[in-house]
């Protein structure tokens, strides 16, 4: 990874009053790159997103753009454009005019304007729309709208603050892959800040778990969802369920102990030491349910608890000596089949499953 790249913030904080907002936040964004940063309501994302555009300032850190220090450069001069979750376009401009708005305030040539403008909105799928106003369009119409009038400045980097929200979910899932065939296209990085775990995963090459001011991972987006570092990063991105352990045995094997059962794993390149307590988080589609015992590494017996249609997905809570567990692989004949209340097993192989200290809650 460069040291440089497109952008790299560098212990970056902001405080409002006595209130921390950022929190001594690094990361770099490469050339290229679609990357979400991801976190609850209130976290700081939003307040990054916003000193990385220019429009606040931050108190400490710096913020650079391909090695250039932009921190203290006003927002108009930054190589980026924003996208808002409210669209923010002029109700009295035309949609073509609105995509050439940023254009004409550079003092583009008028035939130049025309040829960017309309080149922008075929690649939005909006030419035949160019003479209507934005109460005129559906919410998705007025999000390219949005896009293409970003876009067509050419930004380095284009800042996106969680602009699908008001879309409804069909909508957001059909702009997503819009949004995402469009970057690939055009090569820009983008950063894109939402609280929707599913749609970080779905866009990003990489993701920043933000909590609480701070950024707690950081990497290629797989990578964080398999080897999460917290027990935060396990259940924010994704579900998990997290079994309290104490190791009993290491080795080419760990042997843990969990509420009296036994949990075997494959040693890992730095295994805890014996006597460590650990945190042993597995996703619930990681995990086996069958009304017979299964064929894994370590298999438990479990009463059912609730189960729950979701469609692709179903899900199924079970009781493992007084540990509710969430299921997510059952098919739909075993989902079927299962009833409160039942006895069943569950199952889990030994290369399954992250360990977390117990501390890096």
């Amino acid at each position: 990874m460069s040291e440089i790249g497109v952008v790299c913030v560098q212990q970056v904080s902001k405080r409002f009053g006595d209130v921390p907002a950022v929190n001594d936040v690094s990361f770099v964004v490469e050339k290229g790159e679609f990357v979400s940063l991801l976190g609850p309501s209130g976290c700081g994302k939003s307040t990054l997103l916003r000193m990385i555009a220019g429009f606040e300032t931050a108190d400490s850190g710096s913020i650079l753009f391909e090695g250039r220090d932009y921190t203290n450069v006003p927002a108009h001069l930054r190589p980026v454009n924003m996208v808002f979750q409210s669209y923010a376009l002029f109700p009295h401009l035309s949609i073509f005019d609105n995509v050439a708005f940023g254009l004409r305030r550079k003092k583009v040539p008028d035939k130049e304007v025309t040829r960017l403008v309309l080149q922008f909105l075929d690649l939005v799928n909006l030419n035949d729309l160019s003479a209507r106003f934005p109460s005129q369009l559906s919410g998705g119409q007025q999000q390219r709208v949005a896009l293409a009038r970003a876009l067509v400045n050419r930004p380095s980097v284009l800042l996106l603050d969680e602009p699908l929200a008001a879309l409804d979910l069909k909508l957001r899932k059909k702009m997503q892959v819009e949004l995402k065939v469009l970057q690939r296209e055009l090569g820009i990085s983008f950063i894109y800040v939402t609280h929707d775990q599913e749609e970080a995963l779905a866009l990003s090459d990489k993701i920043g778990v933000v909590s609480d001011g701070r950024m707690l991972q950081y990497g290629p987006a797989l990578e964080v969802y398999d080897r999460p570092r917290s027990e935060f990063v396990a259940k924010f991105l994704g579900e998990a369920n997290i079994i309290q352990c104490t190791v009993r045995a290491s080795g080419d094997w760990l042997e843990l102990v969990a509420a009296g059962n036994t949990v075997r794993m494959r040693a890992l390149a730095e295994s805890p030491p014996v006597g460590a307590k650990v945190l042993l988080a597995i996703r619930p589609e990681d995990i086996v349910l069958s009304a017979t015992a299964v064929e894994e590494d370590n298999v438990y017996p479990c009463v059912v608890e609730n189960k729950a249609f979701s469609g692709t997905a179903p899900i199924v809570w079970v009781n493992v000596d007084g540990k509710t567990l969430s299921v997510r692989s059952a098919d739909r004949r075993t989902f079927d089949a299962m009833e409160v209340g039942m006895p069943a097993f569950v199952g889990w192989r030994s290369t399954q499953g992250v360990l977390i200290p117990e501390d890096h809650r």
